[in-house]
């Protein structure tokens, strides 16, 4: 009818030209901060993630003031013990950066005009078998979203959305770990374990020194109650998160070393099938990937960009099948469709 404001479409909304023109260049203005389709600022207003993720924070500088206050304590520190302090803060800072950067990035989130890449779209698709056809789109529409699914996605309930690679929801930095964002998460893993080890690493070296010398003599070996207490927290704080991060670490290299996340391998163990098609591009007639989805840039071997929190580098010619969509508004100008998916 002529008064319709739209269809139902296969992956959304679809309003019809005819019926009103204007409609396809209706905006609504997207939110600054969220995690709904066109924010500007990618944030997690889950309350459960905010207190974790301040709590990290409050953490890191818990250490800072262990190290500071207790292990090296002012006054009593020699050249070596300011080296120690000046590699312990910039461990931190990078911690810190690195979660910051895992928190307000965006994951990898499919967009609401995502569509299949070019060759996938089952609209242009010639399928004998209905039944087949029925249940591949349904596989590649979620119902959440109401919109487009790529194979490497999963839905996260607390963002809301569709996540390429989404490997899990973390309470700690409060955001998805998925495609975008796996590089910060494991350094931030990487420089929390690190920073353990070397407070311990500090720790001892203290231990020792009094054990050594003479203690009675040594102003070092005779703590204020304060420098007890921040000792002990240290301590405990140390072996804690260093056990933590190096388990989450090994969990972390096998979706390196096998390219699935924890959400794939759990649906191999349920009798998912898998493909190699599905772990993203991959040089024609073998299993090398052509892109470090991770790191960014050719894989191979190890290079410096690696240790910094800086968005990991995936060529524009490559971007749509690393992701496994497109993007509908890019390819209009090329596309027959007079529709636009809400």
């Amino acid at each position: 009818p002529g008064g319709a404001a739209g269809v139902k479409g296969r992956w959304g909304v679809v309003s019809s030209m005819a019926d009103d023109p204007s409609s396809l260049h209706r905006k609504e203005k997207p939110p600054v901060c969220g995690t709904a389709h066109g924010t500007r600022i990618w944030c997690n207003s889950d309350p459960c993630g905010v207190a974790c993720a301040i709590s990290t924070h409050v953490l890191v500088f818990l250490a800072v003031w262990g190290i500071h206050g207790a292990v090296l304590p002012a006054g009593q520190r020699s050249h070596a013990d300011a080296l120690y302090l000046l590699a312990f803060d910039a461990l931190c800072v990078l911690a810190l950066v690195s979660h910051t950067r895992a928190m307000c990035t965006d994951p990898g989130s499919v967009p609401r005009d995502a569509a299949p890449l070019v060759g996938e779209d089952l609209e242009d698709e010639v399928d004998a078998e209905i039944g087949l056809r029925k249940r591949r789109r349904n596989r590649l529409h979620c119902k959440r979203c109401n919109a487009f699914k790529p194979v490497r996605a999963h839905h996260c309930s607390v963002c809301g959305r569709c996540v390429v690679k989404m490997d899990h929801h973390c309470p700690w930095v409060n955001n998805c770990v998925g495609i975008a964002n796996l590089k910060f998460f494991l350094l931030f893993l990487a420089y929390i374990f690190f920073l353990s080890i070397f407070a311990v690493g500090l720790v001892i070296r203290r231990l020792l020194r009094c054990a050594v010398d003479d203690w009675q003599s040594d102003p070092v070996c005779d703590p204020s109650p304060g420098q007890v207490i921040a000792f002990v927290l240290l301590c405990f704080e140390a072996l804690l998160f260093g056990i933590f991060t190096a388990c989450m670490l090994l969990d972390q290299a096998t979706v390196l070393r096998t390219n699935l996340t924890k959400i794939d391998r759990l649906k191999l163990k349920g009798g998912h099938s898998w493909n190699e098609g599905n772990a993203g591009p991959h040089a024609p007639g073998t299993l090398t990937p052509v892109v470090d989805e991770v790191f960014g840039g050719e894989p191979g071997c190890f290079r410096l960009h690696w240790l910094m929190p800086t968005a990991p580098y995936i060529p524009e010619s490559l971007r749509d099948e690393v992701y496994g969509f497109r993007v509908r508004s890019v390819y209009r100008g090329t596309t027959t469709r007079a529709a636009h998916i809400l």
